[in-house]
């Protein structure tokens, strides 16, 4: 890492230990793996020669490239992947609408319940608070 560091000092200046949120478009990606490949650098030496600040990051589009080929590298997008399932977009029958809004109900009469009784023990908290004073 202190060696990323000072190459990347040597060679940007200050800026080069600076963080950058650099996005790269696929065709980088592609021309970074290529010549990588091409003139057997190291990822230290890729790294300071297209000034990407983590090794990790080349890695992954040589691995991607490798095994996906260079399409791949392309097409890949920034960010977390949306791991939720989503509701099917079918139409519900009414005896399903009629659970759901039950089932709505039912938490909100749960929570409203819970609620008062929080208030109770609340009011009844501070009442004992009134007469142990007195």
């Amino acid at each position: 890492m202190v060696k990323r560091w000072v190459g990347f000092y040597r060679k940007f200046g200050i800026l080069g230990l600076q963080p950058s949120s650099n996005r790269y478009d696929g065709d980088f990606r592609l021309q970074v793996v290529r010549i990588l490949k091409a003139e057997s650098l190291s990822l230290l030496q890729a790294c300071l020669r297209f000034n990407v600040p983590n090794e990790s990051t080349i890695l992954n589009w040589v691995r991607i490239h490798d095994s996906k080929g260079p399409e791949a590298l392309m097409a890949i997008r920034k960010g977390r992947t949306i791991t939720m399932p989503r509701k099917p977009k079918k139409p519900l029958t009414r005896e399903e609408q009629l659970l759901e809004e039950l089932a709505d109900l039912k938490a909100e009469n749960a929570y409203l319940k819970k609620l008062q009784a929080l208030i109770q023990s609340e009011s009844e908290k501070e009442e004992k608070r009134k007469s142990s004073k007195n």
